[in-house]
Parts: structure tokens; C-alpha cells; sequence
């Protein structure tokens, strides 16, 4: 009777392996699809993509872990586990029905950020949450007998994001400010988007960008300057404010490629990737910016098999907002990484 007790709890636990496994191959196809690319481009070497795998393997170790050598298992313990996974498939085929399928338009801004994009994110988010939830509760059962509150595994689940956060941040930080080879002419510089102020100027921030693209053209280093970003509400396009910044400055009309319509990183090195811009320059692009933004575009160009080499602008903050813009880059690339959005 024991023994028939026991197979019928390994059988619950086998399948949250195996929901698991389906959740860790929709999100990885997600990442892939719907961003434009087939699924065979699947980069195992790319971070994001071992850390999903890395959260996977937790859960599988831990629940053979559990199968093997744990002589008090419980039912209801392990119906929590495949309650939380099913919660992240259904994130997932959530995303797939509102945004790849139906493909609702979410439109307007919420403080400047796309609501399309805070829906799309909130979905991943949770998903990703039920997966840390459902790790953390089960290595909880692993490593001790005692019954555990869901406030404890709350917590713990909480100090595992804090985690990731800070990995993902202490990358941003050690970042180099240029990775470019200061010997080589490139083909094209990539400028992108910042905020447009008032009689259509460019922010200091993006004025800094400019200025270092003018920079290097004048250096002969490029050859042509790419000027990217949509525009907020009552703007013109941050690409538009970037070309007459140029203009102004002295450079050629048709040295500039104008692209005014995405407004993220992620949409703007998607746009490089579907464009035809690159296809004679070995998907190579020097990426002008921020010192705190070189990390995450780079690692967004990699993603679409682009090799965009970081170069910073001269513009220099305070320490307040390097350590605001840092933090929030941070976050912006674990979300990348984790969900490629």
C-alpha cells in the first residue's frame, strides 16, 4: 500500500517536470517568434537563455532530488507545485492569444513607457514569478522537513529575484564604456532615441549622443549615421530631432538614415535585424549611447546575431543619476534576458 502511495505521488511530481519542461519550450519559442526569429536561432551560449535553462534545471534536480531520497512526501505539497507551473503555462498561452494571435493593439503611454509593452511585461513577469515561487518552495521541501508558511517561501522567492537583479546589474556595472576597435572605419553608427524637450531639442543625455556620431564622422571612423526612436505625445520623433541636430551640425542629408518609428531598444535592433541596412556591412553596427545603455543593446544586438559594437558618448552624469540609470538598465536587461522583451 506504501509502495502504490509512493508511485502515485512520483507520477503527480512527474508531471510538474514535465509541465516544467513545457513552459521552459513555449517561452523559448515566444522569445524567438516574437521577436521575428525562427526558433533555429536558438543561441544556447546566450545568457538569457542559460539562465532560463539554469531555473529549469533547479526544478528538475530538485524534484528527482524530492523523488529519490525524500520519505515524507505529501500530496497537497506537490499539487502546489503543479498549480504554480500551470499559472506560468498560462501566462505564456496568454501572450500567444492576445499579442501573437488576436495581436491587440495596446495603445498609449503610461509615465512615457508603452502600454503595450507594461501588459506584454506584467504577463512574463508573473510567469517568471510562479516559476522562482514554485523553485524556491520545492527546495524548501528538499533541504528541510519542517512545514513552511507561504510567507517564508515568499520572502525566500523575493531574495532569489534580488539576486538575479544584482547579477544583472553588477554586469551593467563592469561594463566597459567602449568596446570598438579605434583603427577601424565602420559602415554605419547607430544613434538611438533619447527624450526630445521642449521646441523640439534634444535632451542633454541625447544631445550627448550626437554629438559623439558627429564626432566620429568627422574622424572618418563612419560612414553613415542611423537615427532611430518614435516620439511621445505632442513631439516630433526622436530620430527626426536627432537628423536636423545633424544637419545643423554639418552633415550630409544622405549620410543619415532616418527610422522614426519604434520606440523601445529592443524594437529598434529588431528593426536593424528585419531592414535590409545591414545586410552589406556583416550585421555589423557601431552603437553610439550611454555608457549605462552600452550593456544592454549589445547584448539585445547579440541576440539577433547583429555585432553591434559599444561606443559612449562624452556626456557625463551626476553620481545620483549613473547609479539611477545603471539600476534601472539593470532590470530592463534581466527582463530582456529572461523574456526578450
Amino acid at each position: 500500500m506504501k509502495h502504490l502511495k509512493s508511485n502515485f505521488l512520483n507520477k503527480h511530481l512527474f508531471l510538474a517536470i514535465i509541465l516544467s519542461t513545457i513552459y521552459l519550450l513555449i517561452l523559448s519559442i515566444l522569445k524567438y517568434n516574437s521577436n521575428g526569429l525562427q526558433f533555429i536561432n536558438y543561441d544556447v551560449s546566450f545568457i538569457g537563455n542559460i539562465l532560463n535553462i539554469l531555473l529549469w534545471f533547479l526544478f528538475i534536480s530538485g524534484s528527482i532530488w524530492y523523488i529519490i531520497f525524500s520519505d515524507k512526501k505529501n500530496l497537497q505539497r506537490i499539487k502546489v507545485l503543479i498549480l504554480f507551473q500551470l499559472f506560468s503555462i498560462i501566462c505564456l498561452i496568454l501572450v500567444i492569444i492576445l499579442f501573437n494571435y488576436l495581436k491587440i493593439e495596446f495603445s498609449g503611454y503610461f509615465f512615457l513607457i508603452p502600454v503595450r509593452k507594461i501588459i506584454l511585461g506584467a504577463f512574463y513577469i508573473l510567469s517568471g514569478i510562479f516559476q522562482i515561487y514554485s523553485i524556491v518552495y520545492l527546495w524548501s521541501l528538499v533541504l528541510t522537513s519542517k512545514e513552511y508558511f507561504n510567507i517564508k517561501i515568499i520572502v525566500k522567492s523575493f531574495f532569489a529575484v534580488i539576486i538575479l537583479l544584482l547579477f544583472s546589474i553588477a554586469i551593467v556595472l563592469i561594463n566597459p564604456l567602449s568596446t570598438h576597435d579605434v583603427n577601424k572605419r565602420y559602415e554605419f553608427a547607430l544613434v538611438p532615441g533619447a527624450a526630445v524637450w521642449s521646441k523640439n531639442k534634444p535632451s542633454p543625455i541625447f544631445e550627448g549622443r550626437i554629438k559623439k556620431a558627429h564626432e566620429l564622422f568627422k574622424q572618418n571612423t563612419i560612414n553613415k549615421i542611423i537615427v532611430i526612436g518614435s516620439n511621445a505625445p505632442g513631439e516630433i520623433s526622436e530620430a527626426e530631432a536627432a537628423q536636423k541636430f545633424l544637419l545643423n551640425l554639418g552633415i550630409p542629408n544622405q549620410k543619415i538614415i532616418l527610422e522614426p518609428i519604434t520606440s523601445t531598444t529592443n524594437e529598434q535592433i529588431k528593426y536593424l535585424h528585419t531592414s535590409k541596412i545591414l545586410q552589406k556591412s556583416a550585421r555589423e553596427v557601431l552603437v553610439i549611447s550611454d555608457s549605462f545603455h552600452l550593456t544592454r543593446i549589445t547584448q539585445i544586438c547579440k541576440f539577433y546575431n547583429i555585432n553591434g559594437i559599444g561606443f559612449s558618448s562624452s556626456h557625463k552624469l551626476t553620481l545620483e543619476k549613473e547609479i539611477f540609470y545603471r539600476t534601472r538598465e539593470g532590470v530592463a536587461l534581466l527582463l530582456f534576458w529572461m523574456f526578450s522583451i
